[in-house]
């Protein structure tokens, strides 16, 4: 039986595509496993610090005393002893001002029923910046949650840290400070009630 030319055409051209195919399917193959090796993995998300209230040895909440102790052992400070110690009107406050060293210039440390509530360090700007300080606290807790021209903060559920413009750092115990704003409030609220009052007598 005589076999027909075309049909021998189509099986030769099929016996040489076949290999072509082979090929180009495992450079296809090839290719797919080498860019999966070469796949850089994600990243791993950078985790952050919690906000402490706590500047070497001195930590919000700390007794007036210890406060005085912590200072007097600070090379940091040039404390002076009582004379940098004074009382509020308000006999549950005071607060210790005394001169710094180095870097900082001046310290702050305000006192509420006898325990340390807010710590205010002022720098020296001839021997540190804004941005270095900036920098060193977003690269351990973060990006500031609240930014504004004058100051960038950080918070945890107990504390406030702050950048202050032109160059100063505060620690803030918030349950404290808040107390303190209440009782502030009610304070104003009294003397403008007696301020009335008094009026109405004439």
């Amino acid at each position: 039986m005589a076999v027909n030319p075309l049909y021998r055409a189509e099986v030769a051209d099929n016996k040489r595509v076949r290999p072509i195919l082979f090929f180009l399917l495992s450079l296809l193959f090839s290719s797919l496993l080498t860019a999966q090796d070469n796949t850089v993995p994600a990243a791993e998300e950078k985790t952050f610090e919690t906000v402490r209230g706590q500047y070497r040895s001195l930590s919000l909440g700390m007794s007036l005393d210890a406060a005085k102790e912590a200072l007097k052992k600070d090379s940091y400070f040039a404390y002076r002893g009582e004379v940098d110690v004074t009382m509020f009107n308000n006999p549950n406050e005071n607060i210790i001002d005394c001169r710094g060293t180095g870097f900082i210039t001046r310290a702050w440390l305000q006192f509420r029923e006898g325990n340390l509530f807010i710590i205010e360090l002022e720098m020296d700007p001839q021997r540190i910046d804004y941005f270095t300080i900036y920098s060193q606290l977003t690269g351990k807790y973060g990006e500031p949650g609240d930014m504004t021209p004058q100051y960038a903060s950080w918070s945890s559920e107990d504390t406030v840290l702050s950048l202050e413009y032109p160059l100063t750092v505060k620690y803030l115990d918030r349950v404290s400070f808040e107390a303190s704003l209440d009782e502030s409030r009610v304070r104003d609220s009294y003397r403008e009630t007696s301020r009335s009052e008094f009026a109405q007598e004439f």
